[in-house]
Parts: C-alpha cells; structure tokens; sequence
C-alpha cells in the first residue's frame, strides 16, 4: 500500500470520526419534535447558507455536472445557468416570507406549511409527505452511487462496501440528531467542498494546456463540444432547462425546512451573498470534466471528476477532494433523509394518522430515517444509474410538481386557496407520474419536469378563483406580517 493511499486513509477516518462525534453531539440538543425538525430556529446566516449551498451541491453537482461536461461539452453549461438562477430565486422570493409565515402557522415540515397555509389541507398534507417519501428516496439511490463510485475509484475498493460504510455512518448521525446533526455536519463538509473548487479549476485548465488549449482540443473531439448549442442541447430545451431550474428549488422540503430554521429573518440577505457565493464556486465542476474528456476520453462519463482527482492533484489536496466529493453526497443525503424522516413521523403519524403522544412520534421519526436510509442503500447497491443528474433531476422534479404551486402561490397570492392548491398538486404529479411511465429516460427531464410545475402553479391560480372559499382569517393574519 501507498503512501498516498494510506494518507487518503488517515484523512477519512478522521473525518467520519468527527460526523460520528457531531452527530452524538447533537442527539443532546435533540430533544423533542420542535428540535428534531427545524434546530429550535436557532440557526444563523453563515450556518443557513452553508447547509443550502452543500445541499444543492450533491452527486449531481460533483459526479453528474462533470460527467455531462465530459459528454456535452460546453452546451451543457445552460444546465450551469439554470443551478446559479435557481438557488438564488428561493431564497430572494420565499425565504422570509416562508420563515415568518411558519412561525405564524406554527409549521415544521414543508407538506405541514402547506396544509395549514390552506386552512388545514389535511389530503394536501398527506399527499405531499408521501410523494416526498417517494421520490426523496429515489434521490438517495443516485446519491449513494455516487458515494460508491467515488471511493472505489479513490480507494480502490468495493463499490458495495464503501456504500454501506459511509451509508451506515449517515444514518446513524441524522436519526441521533436531527436538523442540528445535518446543520452542523454541513458546516463543516461544506467548508471541505468550497476548498476542492480551488485547486480543481486551475489544475484542470492547467492539465489541458491552458484555457485556449483547452477549447481547441474540445473542437478536434467535434465541432459541437464548443457551441452555445449542440450534443442534444437546442434552444428550446435552453429554455426548458432556465425554467426548470427556477421553479424547481421552490418546492423543495429539504431547502424549505432550512428557511423554518434560521433565527432572524433579517439575515436572509446575509444568507443570500453567502450563498450566491459558494454556488458560484461549487458550479465550477464542468472544467474538470472538460479536461476529462480531453485526457482520458475513454473513461465512464460520471467518473470524470474523480479521474482527474487521482492524476493530477497533489497527495494532500487529493485527500482533502476526495473528502470534498463525499460531502457534498453526505450533506444531500442527510438533508434528504431528514425530510423523509419528517415527513412521515410528523405529517403521517402525528397528523395524518392522529398520533399524540410527542414522545412516541419522535422515535417513529428516527426510525424512520434509519429504515429509509437502509432501503436507499439497499437499492443502490444493486441498481446503476447511468447518469446520476438526471435520476437527482428527476426526483427532485416528482417533488416539485407536487409543491411548488401550493408553495409559491400560497405564498404571494392572497386568494389561493385549498381546493386550488389540492387540484394543481394532484393534477401535475399525476401528469408527472404518466410521462414519466410513457416516456422514461428516451425524453429530458426538463421536457417532462418544466410544464408539470408551470401547470401546477396555473392551476393553483385558476381553480383558486373558480372553485373553494379562502379564509379571511388565516390569510389577514399572515400577509398582515412583513417579513
């Protein structure tokens, strides 16, 4: 064995024994629902914007954004576009007002915000946890395959083995601890993943001769791999792609549980500078795969960043990337888990199904994680995805198409009401549900996704104002708040 694989040893030892101390850590502060859910809102700017950004920055964005590089070249930088526009939308046009209305509503899970915005939706409430449930746990398939494929290309052992170890390290940290566990474990995998950009975009460039290099060598593989447009990228899924993502993020309950937790609402333009900040950074990761393609072009698509990462940077820095790489799958997939977790101790036990004792419902909820967790490892250890961006693409859109309408209309529209939320969320994810049955993987995602979401939002407008009454009441009382 190596010096280098024995220091790449060293290092992740030593970061999965720091998860595994945050997380004890944190079951201390964990105490009841209220803790578990949404940290006690105690969280501040810097630590709010770190777990978004590690969030949004997954497998998709370290293994799925490099390997469409590696395939596309630069006409997949409109999927870049899109991730920029549609991190920044949420927290400018929703966050604060979320916050406040949560806080009102005295709501912690997003399918719960939902249904008491609509004057106790209890069928909303419910639909929306399951296809949360559903569909966040296809996410965390994609998510650990990617664990699996970083550290068997990193450390070269098992795909299975490595996916059970850091899988069951997960687990254990998000069940003990809650949104405290994924809030501070972010923080510092964050930190880890933030670090990676800075030595993966220059050593990239630098690999391929230099940036003009770099794009001539693109142009012999072909023609299209240095246009605006090209590779199956036209101006039409341009669009689809700019829409997709701006609408996507908005229905998120793993990005909405973050905004119920942050302390002052005042520090969302705090919040928003951090987190423009560290997207830009983490959506550097094509350049890797461009470099990918020009020096190893034979290799699998969504092994491009890893490959790179195992040839030309430094024994150090090396570790410190793989250990990037595996924290922005860690802090996904704990921030997904807790919305699963959640969402059925909280919106299915405790409210759908009646469940009062706060006690009871907390350990279904840890148990919960750990059964969805085990049941995501179990799939990813025996079904491969090719392209892991467009099975975190397509999961991500099965939840939007549930909620964004509910959530985005609920918001700034005074007289939307219940019925109109109901019929655009059932309507769209039903729709969802049939292309994606008819069509698969022969058709984009943002074909699929995009007019499912934009659908959703109309059709909340519209039946709002044809169909149902709006509680005067609830609706004074919330948009009566400046937030």
């Amino acid at each position: 064995m190596g010096a280098n694989t024995v220091l790449m040893y060293i290092g992740m030892a030593v970061f999965l024994i720091v998860m595994l101390l945050i997380g004890i850590k944190a079951s201390k502060k964990t105490t009841d629902l209220h803790s578990f859910a949404v940290a006690g809102r105690s969280f501040g700017p810097f630590v709010l914007a770190i777990t978004i950004t590690s969030t949004y920055g997954s497998a998709s964005s370290y293994l799925g954004l490099g390997g469409m590089a590696f395939s596309s070249g630069w006409p997949m930088m409109w999927v870049w576009i899109g991730c920029m526009w549609g991190i920044v939308l949420p927290i400018l046009l929703l966050g604060p007002k979320m916050r406040v209305f949560s806080e009102r509503l005295d709501s912690t899970t997003m399918p719960d915000f939902i249904a008491k915005r609509f004057d106790d939706a209890r069928f909303l409430r419910a639909f929306a946890a399951v296809v949360t449930v559903v569909f966040y746990t296809a996410n965390i398939v994609a998510q650990f395959r990617g664990v699996g494929v970083l550290i068997g290309t990193a450390f070269d052992i098992d795909y299975k083995l490595a996916v059970v170890l850091f899988g069951l390290i997960i687990i254990f940290y998000c069940a003990a601890g809650g949104l405290f566990a994924v809030g501070w474990t972010d923080v510092v995998q964050g930190t880890f993943m933030m670090l990676i950009i800075l030595f993966l975009v220059p050593i990239s460039i630098n690999a391929s001769g230099g940036l003009e290099a770099m794009n001539q060598r693109l142009l012999e593989i072909g023609p299209e791999m240095t246009s605006i447009f090209g590779n199956g990228y036209t101006p039409l899924l341009a669009v689809f792609i700019v829409i997709f993502y701006s609408l996507l993020q908005m229905g998120q309950p793993n990005i909405g549980s973050r905004f119920f937790a942050i302390k002052k609402v005042k520090d969302f333009k705090k919040v928003l500078i951090l987190t423009l900040f560290g997207t830009l950074l983490m959506s550097s990761v094509p350049w890797a795969g461009f470099a990918a393609r020009i020096l190893f072009p034979d290799i699998v698509a969504d092994y491009a960043v890893p490959t790179m990462i195992m040839h030309y940077f430094p024994s150090v820095i090396a570790v410190i990337s793989v250990i990037a790489i595996m924290c922005a799958m860690m802090t996904t997939i704990d921030g997904l888990l807790h919305s699963i977790s959640t969402s059925i101790g909280l919106d299915l036990v405790r409210d759908t199904f009646g469940e009062k004792d706060e006690r009871k419902v907390l350990l279904i909820t840890r148990v919960s994680t750990i059964v969805a967790g085990l049941l995501a490892m179990i799939c990813a250890l025996f079904w491969y995805p090719q392209f892991l961006s467009m099975l975190v693409f397509g999961a991500l859109a099965g939840v939007g198409s549930c909620t964004v309408g509910p959530i985005l209309v609920g918001v700034f529209d005074r007289k939307a009401n219940k019925v109109g939320a109901t019929v655009g969320a059932v309507v769209s994810e039903a729709l969802f549900c049939l292309l994606l049955l008819i069509f698969g993987s022969s058709v984009s995602i943002f074909y699929i996704g995009t007019p499912c979401m934009v659908l959703n939002i109309v059709l909340t407008v519209v039946v709002s104002r044809v169909a149902g009454k709006t509680n005067e009441e609830l609706v004074n009382r919330l948009f009566a708040v400046k937030g």
